[in-house]
Formats: structure tokens, sequence, C-alpha cells
């Protein structure tokens, strides 16, 4: 017989896993999706991958690293709001959280059979792969 009325217990850092899973499936598009990892070592980590149509053209294009920089800082920007606005809502999560040292943003160059990681930023840095 299944049990109907067993308690679980979901922490903060559950629940704050939870709902950007939420959003990365509910604002997934063909122009830009997110999908988030969480690495879950003696300090916790987000990996943020971001997937944008946006990249694949200025890739193509050739374009150079200061004009794709200025997609991404705008990008990893509006992430850090939507994290900022759900951290807010977790009363103990919401007094520790840092985006700058707890979230790495990595921007993806999708080539079909699989994608790698362009560049990446943590805080005021950005570091490319290629």
């Amino acid at each position: 017989m299944i049990e109907k009325n067993a308690h679980f217990t979901v922490t903060e850092w559950m629940w704050l896993k939870m709902s950007l899973r939420v959003y990365s499936v509910s604002t997934r598009s063909q122009l830009y999706s997110v999908y988030f990892d969480f690495r879950e070592d003696e300090e916790p980590e987000i990996v943020c991958r971001i997937f944008a149509e946006q990249i694949q053209k200025m890739v193509e294009s050739r374009d150079p690293r200061p004009v794709q920089e200025e997609y991404y800082w705008d990008w990893a920007s509006k992430e850090k709001k939507v994290l900022a606005d759900i951290v807010t809502e977790l009363p103990v999560l919401s007094k520790a959280f840092d985006a700058d040292s707890t979230v790495l943003f990595q921007f993806m160059h999708h080539y079909g059979m699989g994608s790698s990681v362009l560049c990446e930023i943590r805080g005021s840095s950005i570091s490319w792969r290629t």
C-alpha cells in the first residue's frame, strides 16, 4: 500500500536547485536557453550553462571577443537577477548566497553533434577557453 501521509523535509539548497531546474525548463527556447548543474563539494557551486542562437552567429561570423563579451556580461547579469529573485525567498540562504562566488557562467557553442565552452564568467572576471 502507498503511504500518502509520509513527511519529507526539503532544505533551502534543495528548493533552490528545484526552482532553477523548473526555471530552466519553463524558459527554454531555440533562441536562448539555460541549464543548471550543481556541484556539491565543500563549497557548493552552481554552473549556469547558457546556449543562445546569437552565440552561434557570433562564432560563425568571427566577431571579435569584445563584441561577444558584451552579450555574455548582459546574459550573466540577467541570470544573476533571476537567481537573486529566487534566493530572496529563502530566509537562511539569502543571507549567505553570493552569486559572484557561487555561480560559474559558461557560454556554450553548440555545433550540432555536441557543444563546448567558449568562455566563462565568475564574478568580475572572464576567461576564454578557445
